[in-house]
């Protein structure tokens, strides 16, 4: 699995209780063949609160506006545990051929999570 440096985001984490949505990457010159993965990771965060989440889940678009989440993909799923938040996490996975020209990821920080805004979620396209 090789990783392209020009299919890569980073997007900051949001403040408890919201969402932030990611920079999208435009697929329009990228053909979409089967064996295309979609790597999303998280770094570890220390402040995220015990039994609180950062869920990062994949959204596509046809137009760069209305998005909506990826049918069929897993999210990734980080929550606090013994005072001391949780450990880096990654979830790789193949996207579904009929993936729409924009994809971006979309992360939502529980309603008493902490504060992670220094840090940043991944979003890879891998081949």
């Amino acid at each position: 699995m090789i990783k392209d440096g020009d299919l890569t985001v980073l997007t900051s984490l949001p403040a408890q209780n919201s969402n932030a949505n990611g920079t999208a990457l435009d697929l329009i010159n990228l053909p979409i063949p089967d064996g295309v993965q979609v790597c999303i990771s998280l770094p570890a965060l220390p402040a995220l609160a015990n039994a609180q989440t950062m869920i990062v889940k994949l959204q596509d678009s046809a137009d760069n506006s209305s998005f909506a989440d990826v049918a069929g993909l897993a999210t990734l799923t980080a929550t606090g545990a013994g005072g001391v938040g949780s450990a880096a996490a990654s979830l790789t996975q193949r996207v579904p051929l009929t993936l729409r020209r924009y994809v971006r990821v979309n992360v939502a920080a529980s309603a008493t999570a902490g504060d992670s805004t220094a840090l940043k979620a991944t979003l890879a396209l891998a081949f």
